[in-house]
């Protein structure tokens, strides 16, 4: 299993990370995993039929000092149930020079706005909810103010 971009550079290694070297990497997991054969993950996210069901994207965006993320979730609600299945995550590295956390946050903020756009655009999905979600109360605010009152990089 090829090394981390973060285990060779120095940077902070993820939990996964340091599991997996200490386990013997990824088949040393799926050795000490009796069961990951019958592991099936869904890719499901179109039905034959319409009626009957509604659709709901939820996209999520957070930032680290090191890099901006998006993840995009699709949940069928139907007669049988309710079905959920990631559609796409994406990340971008943070910009080098030194930028507040709170700009950060708006800019993952983008990031997910522009990710769902593409989303929508290339599933032409009709009268589907989305729900573009943040943790950051500082971007939630810069976004719902007016715009004329801040500089220009919140403006933009």
């Amino acid at each position: 299993m090829p090394r981390s971009c973060s285990t060779n550079c120095g940077v902070e290694t993820s939990t996964s990370t340091r599991y997996l070297t200490t386990h013997g990497g990824l088949e040393g997991v799926a050795r000490r995993t009796p069961y990951l054969p019958e592991v099936q993950v869904s890719r499901y996210y179109r039905s034959q039929t319409n009626e009957g069901r509604t659709d709901c994207f939820h996209i999520s965006a957070d930032t680290r000092p090191m890099a901006n993320e998006a993840v995009a979730y699709l949940t069928l609600e139907s007669e049988n149930g309710t079905r959920s299945t990631t559609l796409v995550s994406e990340q971008r590295v943070a910009p080098g020079e030194e930028i507040t956390l709170a700009r950060l946050e708006l800019m993952a903020c983008l990031f997910a706005g522009r990710l769902c756009g593409y989303i929508l655009e290339n599933l032409k999905q009709q009268q589907s909810n989305v729900y573009l979600r943040t943790d950051s109360t500082t971007a939630l605010y810069w976004i719902h103010e007016d715009v004329g009152r801040w500089k220009q990089f919140a403006r933009n």
